[in-house]
């Protein structure tokens, strides 16, 4: 009876270190994962806060734009558009700015939001004083030089104190995940000491089971010396079973750990991506809308016809990098899941017909012919975002152009199905240029891909036109499709469904 309680007891024993080892590897998954919804708390307001921001100053820029096309326009129906668009631009900043002040939690943050408002009475004001000038007192030319002087300055001084604010914002989550970091490995080494102790301990009992069964096994006779061996023996492969237990706990444990961390380090990798991505097309695009207005203010002055061509080369670059920025910024927040459709009634013939006609000038400079062709049966008014399918037909229109030297570009809508509600409509986009080799084909969608690298010299391009027009079509729960055979053309099609507006829009 003594025999068999020691060897129970010694069972219990490694039963009590399977049991202390388990419980503390269960209680460290569960801090870890504390740490991580806490982590997830606090960075998911920061970053709200830095969205609501970003678009603010994104609101701001259009307002840049508007105000210097404003100053250049002489229809007045033109101008009271763009006087409504920018007033509805300043009351959303001004929604923003309310809501940044609410979700402010620190006084810094409070004054930096002080430090915006503050910029933005003078540059308002200033902006009201030359738009009075430009329609009131109908001074243009004194409307333009205040611009100029005073607006401008002031409006650099606006969105600087916005890009204090961002990178405030930066600081703060970087400082957040600093500390979140310090607070996991304190965490983890309490934990490890914890289950070092608890081992120590267990071992520590195993330890002076076996001496009290050593010498217990002494004292008995003859027969308790032949069962001592097959106890021993019992003994080592329970001993072993439960060394093979705790090697695969601990193995558990650390693979646990790494997996975590790399996920962990993977999406901070890719929000860190899309973060930089967004910020340099923010901070970019203000310098670069002030040096497009002062181009066009150049443009419009008495000039050589040397100087004007120069001039008419600044608009161009400029507009061209604007846009592989503006690409760049739609990709980012793609890949971040901010970038929402924003649909309202719209006429599908006249924005076909703005796209043609803005692509007009650069088929004809090359000698080529861009044609189009509109359903018979015509849907009439649309419900969808116009601006991003103006956006997916001027560029794939524009590579229909690039990649064409002679022949036509054409540009066919279908409609393929209707209701009373809704419209199915193909849009198809074909040309006669260089063609593209099968095997390659299936790269194009891909970020930043061409059909050959050889092609980025004669042709240039980044390789995101297909990407962000593949995925702004699967926003809009469309489907794109590309055919194309070499030397004889390229065919694009994609299928979207709109719903039907009732009346004339």
């Amino acid at each position: 009876m003594k025999i068999g309680g020691l060897h129970n007891g010694v069972v219990g024993t490694f039963g009590l270190l399977i049991v202390i080892i388990g419980g503390l590897g269960w209680f460290n998954l569960l801090e870890a994962n504390r740490v991580n919804r806490e982590f997830h708390q606090i960075t998911d307001l920061q970053w709200h806060k830095t969205h609501l921001a970003m678009t603010a100053l994104e609101r701001s820029s259009l307002n840049s734009r508007l105000t210097m096309e404003l100053f250049f326009q002489t229809n007045q129906d033109v101008i009271r558009r763009q006087l409504q668009q920018r007033e509805a631009n300043s009351q959303q900043i001004t929604g923003l700015l309310e809501q940044l002040n609410q979700l402010a939690e620190t006084p810094g943050e409070q004054q930096e939001l002080a430090g915006i408002a503050a910029a933005r009475q003078p540059y308002v004001k200033s902006y009201l004083h030359a738009l009075d000038l430009l329609l009131k007192q109908s001074q243009p030319e004194a409307a333009r030089a205040m611009m100029m002087q005073e607006t401008l300055p002031k409006l650099e001084a606006y969105h600087q104190a916005w890009s204090h604010f961002l990178a405030s914002q930066d600081r703060q989550i970087d400082a957040i995940s600093q500390q979140m970091a310090v607070d996991y490995a304190a965490d983890r080494q309490r934990n490890l000491a914890l289950l070092g102790a608890g081992v120590s301990l267990a071992v520590v009992i195993a330890l002076l089971a076996l001496r009290h069964l050593h010498r217990e096994d002494r004292r008995t006779a003859e027969y308790t010396r032949l069962l001592e061996g097959a106890r021993a023996e019992l003994e080592s492969r329970v001993a072993a079973r439960t060394t093979e237990l705790s090697q695969a706990n601990l193995e558990l444990q650390t693979a646990l750990v790494t997996a975590r961390d790399m996920a962990r380090q993977a999406e901070l990798a890719s929000q860190a991506k899309s973060q930089f991505l967004a910020n340099m097309s923010h901070e970019i695009r203000t310098p670069m809308n002030a040096i497009m207005g002062m181009a066009y203010l150049m443009s419009e002055s008495k000039q050589g016809p040397e100087h004007r061509e120069m001039t008419r080369t600044i608009i161009d670059s400029s507009e061209h990098l604007l846009a592989i920025i503006n690409g760049l910024f739609d990709l980012s927040k793609m890949e971040a899941s901010e970038l929402v459709l924003e649909p309202s009634p719209f006429e599908l013939g006249a924005l076909v017909r703005e796209v043609q006609q803005f692509l007009q000038p650069q088929a004809r400079a090359k000698g080529l012919v861009l044609e189009l062709q509109l359903p018979e049966v015509f849907p009439g008014g649309l419900v969808g975002d116009a601006l991003r399918l103006r956006q997916i037909l001027i560029n794939l229109l524009g590579n229909g152009i690039k990649f064409t030297k002679q022949g036509c570009v054409r540009l066919e809508v279908q409609c393929l199905a209707q209701t009373e509600t809704n419209a199915r409509l193909q849009f198809t986009v074909s040309d006669t240029g260089i063609g593209i080799d099968p095997v390659i084909q299936p790269k194009l969608f891909s970020a930043f891909m061409q059909a050959d690298e050889s092609t980025t010299r004669p042709y240039g391009g980044t390789g995101l036109g297909l990407v962000l027009c593949k995925r702004l079509v699967a926003l809009m729960k469309g489907s794109i499709h590309l055919t194309s055979q070499p030397g004889r053309g390229t065919r694009v099609w994609f299928e979207i469904d709109f719903p039907r507006t009732l009346g004339k829009i």
